[in-house]
């Protein structure tokens, strides 16, 4: 690969200061960031750094625990709910017990407690997937860049200017409004 020196230099002000605050955003350093980039990309599954898998798989762990123990709850006081037949009385009558009592202020704590489990494993699944698509979005960019360099290096005359024409006119400033 081109190292992170030369490819930067060969961007756009904008481009430059995408690969910097993505680079940091993902902890990529060094001349060879690329490469770990598209390493953690090609064998990592998923490509996130292991500090947000830990806190993805503790927060999954967390929220595992509390269902279980709430179903544990559940289960225990109203047996039927969990061997009972779903059309019986007792499992229907057992049902709206277990609503009724979930539902009073009493268990506002256990609720809640649960609901902000549930919120921190989404939390650190997004976080998770904000990784994945930031180094996805840096190696879309270094990619276009290794390739215009390679372009212009080695591309043929009348690729090269129709190439630099098209570079020059995204370049431009876009209007803020279309006329209709």
């Amino acid at each position: 690969t081109v190292p992170y020196p030369e490819v930067w230099q060969s961007g756009t002000p904008a481009q430059r200061a995408v690969l910097d605050a993505l680079s940091q955003q993902l902890g990529l350093e060094g001349p060879d960031r690329a490469v770990t980039a598209f390493d953690r990309l090609t064998y990592g599954d998923p490509a996130a750094r292991p500090v947000l898998l830990k806190a993805q798989s503790e927060a999954k762990e967390q929220l595992n625990a509390l269902r279980q123990q709430n179903l544990g709850a559940l289960f225990a006081r109203w047996p039927a709910l969990r061997w009972g037949d779903a059309d019986s009385d007792d499992h229907r009558s057992a049902f709206a017990e277990a609503v009724t009592e979930l539902t009073q202020d009493k268990n506002k704590t256990r609720r809640e407690t649960l609901l902000a489990a549930g919120n921190a494993s989404v939390r650190a699944g997004e976080a998770v997937d904000a990784e994945e698509a930031a180094l996805r979005r840096f190696a879309n960019l270094y990619e276009h860049l290794v390739e215009a360099r390679a372009l212009r290096a080695n591309g043929r005359t009348e690729l090269k200017a129709q190439f630099e024409r098209l570079w020059r006119a995204e370049q431009e400033t876009l209007p803020l409004g279309v006329e209709r």
